[in-house]
């Protein structure tokens, strides 16, 4: 596979990126699969939050310590680093090191930061080793959509980096309660504006910032109150409809399911097909035969 030029994090050019969104609409963040090589330095310096895992191979190394000197460590498949901006350690690598990296723009999580009235205290530190499943499947998902052409949309994409957000943010943060604690729903006008903004769009690419600046509040704050409200996320709620759709065409019309696919603001067949099995245990064609 060829490698593509590094965007993510303009101080650090690893050996071989072998897969990256930046060319992809994702507004805010960057994610990134890179091989790196024994003997690689990181930088001592970032200017952007990012959170790194260590891909399907264990990872030997050394990291700079405040004494001067330096300290090996390890790490598995799935590992989690947390690397806010600034100065970090220095990080030289014995083996190869296949790495996933999502980078946050500072105004991505500076949003998330100011809403929930995050303090320069609870700023997360440099953590080498971490384990956190939910981290660990939010970037899983992240690197499945985009080796996968990104199908599913910029809804989705976004959605589950506003969540990696978040867990970066709480990491080592006292607020991480306060974030997590039951939003309120949306208020009842706004819920009826932003169900009739996906109803007339449902068949579009719909962005996360779209629905959150027509509800009239910040990305995360939005994900919460409409999560309250429906009891589903935004992109599960736009999948919902767009399967509905599907399922009113694919019994009142002969048109092809490739068509149908388009015409619901699928990606492609297999992905309404792919859809079709996780949510409704059938494919379209078994669909629209026992219909």
């Amino acid at each position: 596979m060829n490698s593509v030029p590094s965007t993510a994090i303009d101080s650090y050019r690893p050996t071989k990126v072998i897969e990256s969104s930046a060319h992809l609409p994702w507004e805010g963040f960057v994610v990134e699969k890179s091989i790196s090589p024994p003997g690689t330095l990181l930088p001592t310096s970032l200017d952007k939050h990012s959170i790194w895992q260590v891909g399907s191979l264990a990872v030997r190394g050394e990291r700079s310590t405040r004494r001067g000197g330096f300290a090996s460590y390890s790490k598995a498949p799935g590992d989690i680093t947390i690397v806010p901006a600034g100065p970090i350690p220095d990080v030289r690598l014995f083996t190869n090191a296949e790495l996933i990296c999502c980078t946050f723009d500072k105004s991505f999580t500076e949003g998330i930061s100011g809403e929930v009235g995050h303090r320069l205290s609870d700023v997360p530190v440099f953590s080498l080793s971490v384990r956190d499943a939910t981290t660990t499947r939010l970037l899983d998902l992240l690197m499945e959509e985009l080796e996968t052409g990104a199908p599913s949309g910029q809804l989705y994409a976004e959605s589950l980096a506003q969540a990696l957000a978040v867990r970066f943010l709480t990491s080592a943060s006292v607020l991480s309660r306060r974030l997590h604690s039951q939003a309120s729903p949306l208020p009842p006008a706004i819920l009826r504006k932003i169900k009739d903004v996906i109803e007339n769009n449902f068949t579009q690419k719909l962005s996360l910032k779209t629905l959150a600046s027509e509800s009239g509040y910040s990305r995360a704050h939005f994900l919460r109150m409409f999560y309250a409200s429906f009891g589903v996320t935004p992109h599960d709620y736009l999948v919902d409809r767009r399967l509905n759709h599907a399922k009113h065409l694919l019994r009142r019309e002969r048109s092809s399911i490739a068509g149908i696919a388009v015409e619901c603001g699928f990606s492609s067949q297999a992905h309404m097909t792919s859809l079709f099995r996780q949510k409704l245990g059938v494919t379209p064609g078994y669909f629209r035969r026992s219909s």
